[in-house]
C-alpha cells in the first residue's frame, strides 16, 4: 500500500485522480468505468474500488501500480461502495506478560514492541489481575512489518484499584492470518516472546 494518498472520483472524465496528501499534487491519473461517483479503499490500503454510475460495473485499482487490475458488472446505476473490515476474529493466542510494573489508580497501560507481517490487522487485548483488582483492555491495528509499538489502555472492574507494584497481565492476540509473531513488553522492557498463531 502506497500511504499519503487520496482517491478522487471524476463522473464527468471517467478516472479517478490520486493525490499524494503530502504535497497535495495530483501524482497520477485513472481511467476507470463511465460516470464513477464513489471510491472505497481496502483496509490493507492495496486496493481502490470504484463505483461506476453510466457503466454498471466497478473498477479494481492496484494503488501500488494506479492501474486498473479488473472490471465487476454490478446492477444498474451503483452509486457507492463499502467494505467490510479485515477480520481478526481467528487464530487467538494467549501471551503471558507476569510482573509489569504499573502506577496507582483506577487506570493503567500496558506498552509492547509487536512484529508480524505488513498489512496483517491485529487485535490485542489484555486482562490485568492484582490483589482483588482486575481490569482489561483492548487495541486494533495494522502490521508495518517491522516492529512498532502498541499500547493497551486499561480500565479497572468496579472494585479495588491497581496500587504500585506487580500485577498478572494476561495478553490474547488475535489475527486473520497465521504463522510466527513477536511480542516485547516495553511496560519494563524486560520480556520478549515469539511464538505460532496455528
Amino acid at each position: 500500500a502506497v500511504p499519503n494518498r487520496a482517491y478522487v472520483a471524476n463522473s464527468s472524465s471517467d478516472d479517478v485522480s490520486v493525490i499524494d496528501t503530502a504535497t497535495d499534487t495530483v501524482v497520477a491519473t485513472v481511467d476507470v468505468g463511465d460516470g464513477p461517483v464513489g471510491v472505497a479503499i481496502t483496509p490493507d490500503g492495496a486496493r481502490a474500488y470504484v463505483a461506476n454510475f453510466n457503466s454498471d460495473d466497478v473498477s479494481v485499482i492496484d494503488t501500488a501500480t494506479n492501474t486498473v487490475v479488473a472490471t465487476v458488472d454490478v446492477g444498474d446505476g451503483p452509486q457507492g461502495v463499502a467494505i467490510t473490515p479485515a477480520a481478526v476474529d481467528s487464530p487467538t493466542s494467549s501471551i503471558d506478560l507476569d510482573d509489569t510494573v504499573l502506577g496507582n489508580g483506577s487506570r493503567a497501560r500496558v506498552s509492547a514492541t509487536l512484529t508480524c507481517p505488513a498489512g496483517e490487522v491485529f487485535r490485542l487485548s489484555v486482562v490485568l489481575t492484582q490483589a482483588g483488582a482486575t481490569g482489561s483492555g483492548s487495541t486494533r491495528g495494522t502490521c508495518t512489518g517491522a516492529p512498532q509499538p502498541v499500547s493497551v489502555g486499561v480500565t479497572t472492574n468496579p472494585g479495588p484499584s491497581f496500587s504500585a507494584g506487580d500485577v498478572e497481565a494476561e495478553a490474547t492476540l488475535e489475527t486473520a492470518d497465521p504463522g510466527t509473531k513477536t511480542i516485547n513488553d516495553t511496560t519494563m522492557s524486560t520480556e520478549t516472546l515469539t511464538y505460532t498463531i496455528p
